[in-house]
């Protein structure tokens, strides 16, 4: 025989029954409710942030419109929420002394900044993206000048070194060097792209750390650079300046890589 009673299964009929006019009206509500107060993304969108516009930057050069990423940059460099423009919009208030606001320029304080979620400070990421776009023109000196700006050469105030407006100080990475020294293999200037190699090891043994140091790739766009030409001499109509090579510097490159125990791919 059945184990519950007639009665018993009639309510629980009517219980599932209950259930389901519960359920259609709080869909009835949660609908009209959303009918309500629609989210309107034309009239009220969300601020783009730091990452949004790295994402279009990234995208921009790797479509190969250089360019666009770099009026990206400019775009987002003249937000009111960034950075610098949040400092001087204080400094003006009086809210913050120059001796604070000197402060706040370190990592200490660019560290506070990016805790508010609502002010744009470019990190590691978008510096090497801006200067990958450089890269790409083959413009070495300004990707260079977005180095100095990252290693705090603005705030150490040497005025002989070139440095990027609006780039925080922040540490390098590996990635950070090879894309200086892709801008110098693009220029075709080799001298520029062999002070990479120095500067790669300086900061290493500065500051001790084993992450940034020459690797397969830092080699093979060294190497690539001596088959390249320089700037003057793809603008010199002089025959004996074109396909000019460094055979010799090339191989003195690979068995520098070699000693260094960093082993050569199909690329180098």
């Amino acid at each position: 025989g059945s184990v519950f009673s007639s009665s018993n299964s009639h309510n629980i009929v009517e219980d599932r029954s209950e259930m389901k006019r519960d359920d259609a009206e709080t869909f009835e509500k949660s609908t009209n409710s959303v009918q309500k107060s629609p989210i309107d993304l034309v009239s009220s969108p969300p601020k783009p942030n730091l990452v949004t516009y790295s994402t279009m930057m990234s995208r921009a050069v790797s479509l190969g419109k250089p360019r666009v990423a770099l009026r990206l940059w400019n775009l987002m460099r003249n937000q009111p929420n960034f950075y610098t423009n949040v400092l001087s919009r204080k400094l003006r208030a009086g809210r913050i002394i120059c001796d604070d606001a000197e402060q706040l320029m370190g990592r200490a304080g660019l560290q506070a900044l990016e805790a508010d979620e609502t002010v744009i400070v470019p990190d590691v990421i978008c510096c090497n993206t801006l200067m990958n776009a450089y890269a790409k023109l083959g413009d070495n000196v300004m990707a260079r000048s977005v180095l100095n700006s990252m290693l705090g050469a603005n705030n150490d105030g040497d005025e002989k070194m070139l440095c990027h407006e609006g780039i925080p100080m922040t540490t390098p990475t590996v990635v950070t060097y090879n894309t200086l020294a892709d801008a110098c293999k693009v220029a075709g200037e080799l001298g520029e792209a062999l002070e990479v190699l120095q500067l790669m090891k300086h900061h290493a043994s500065k500051t001790g750390e084993n992450s940034v140091v020459p690797d397969a790739m830092t080699y093979t766009i060294l190497i690539g650079t001596c088959a390249r030409k320089s700037k003057q001499q793809q603008q010199s109509r002089d025959i004996r300046s074109g396909g000019e090579r460094d055979p010799d510097m090339a191989f003195s490159l690979l068995d520098r890589m070699i000693y260094d125990g960093i082993k050569p791919n199909g690329v180098t």
